[in-house]
C-alpha cells in the first residue's frame, strides 16, 4: 500500500509599498514583493521571485472636481485654488 506523504513548503515573503500624489490630478504608486520558497527537499523546486510594480494615475477630472467655484482662478484674482 502506497504511503501518502504531505510536502510542507515554506514562503517567505516581503512587500513594500509607496503612494505619492503629485498635484491633484496625478497619483504615482510603486510595489516591490519578493517571494522566497524552499521546499526542503534537495533544493529541486527552490525558487526566488522578485516582482516591481509601477502604476501611473491620471484624473483630469479631480482638478475640476475640487477647483469648484475657482476654476476661473484668472477670471476672479480672489479666488485662491
Amino acid at each position: 500500500m502506497p504511503v501518502l506523504r504531505l510536502v510542507e513548503i515554506p514562503y517567505q515573503r516581503l512587500q513594500l509599498g509607496l503612494t505619492r500624489q503629485l498635484g491633484r490630478a496625478i497619483e504615482l504608486e510603486a510595489d516591490y514583493l519578493r517571494l522566497d520558497r524552499a521546499d526542503g527537499f534537495l533544493g529541486y523546486y527552490d525558487y526566488t521571485q522578485d516582482v516591481l510594480r509601477v502604476r501611473f494615475g491620471f484624473d483630469p477630472f479631480a482638478t475640476l472636481a475640487n477647483a469648484g467655484s475657482c476654476l476661473c482662478s484668472s477670471v476672479n484674482p480672489r479666488c485662491v485654488v
